[in-house]
């Protein structure tokens, strides 16, 4: 449902992507302290990035009392990202930031997260807000599960697939 979530944040199924500044990216994670938070740079140009979707789709959708993903779009075009998203709807709250990659890489490593500017890139905070990991490319369903805690117990490498909806299927 959309609308406004915690912090006047905004709440996943927007019909568009709140622009901010990357300023107010350590922000924006810490205002999700006490969740496991998943922040996934992506861009609507980035082929691998499109794999990466139905995954953080599912987790999104399976797991949604304890976890949060935030979509952060790197889009320079904007309207291109928002032609994007309606055509490819997300489970996440997605957020605008642009093209500044050097910006965004200070922004995060003020909590920890080593952004070099490549996409796709995830980084995962525990509920503490620590970082307990980060994923370089696009990567299986069992590598961005195994980050979320109510998966990594039952989880072992490839033993997930990534069902039509973009749920997690145990094989």
């Amino acid at each position: 449902m959309a609308g406004v979530g915690l912090l006047g944040l905004p709440s996943a199924g927007l019909a568009s992507s709140p622009s901010i500044d990357a300023k107010l990216l350590p922000d924006v994670v810490r205002a999700y302290k006490g969740k496991t938070v998943v922040t996934h740079f992506w861009a609507s140009w980035c082929g691998p990035c499109h794999q990466v979707f139905p995954i953080l789709n599912g987790l999104a959708k399976d797991y949604p009392a304890g976890l949060r993903v935030l979509g952060i779009s790197i889009d320079s075009d904007k309207a291109r990202l928002e032609r994007w998203l309606a055509d490819n709807p997300s489970k996440w709250i997605d957020y605008h930031v642009g093209a500044d990659t050097r910006e965004i890489g200070r922004q995060m490593g003020e909590l920890g997260v080593k952004f070099g500017g490549g996409i796709p890139f995830t980084a995962f905070f525990n509920e503490k807000g620590s970082v307990i990991g980060q994923l370089k490319g696009a990567h299986d369903a069992s590598s961005y599960a195994r980050y979320v805690p109510e998966t990594a117990k039952a989880l072992t490498p490839g033993n997930w697939i990534v069902g039509p909806d973009g749920q997690l299927i145990p094989q």
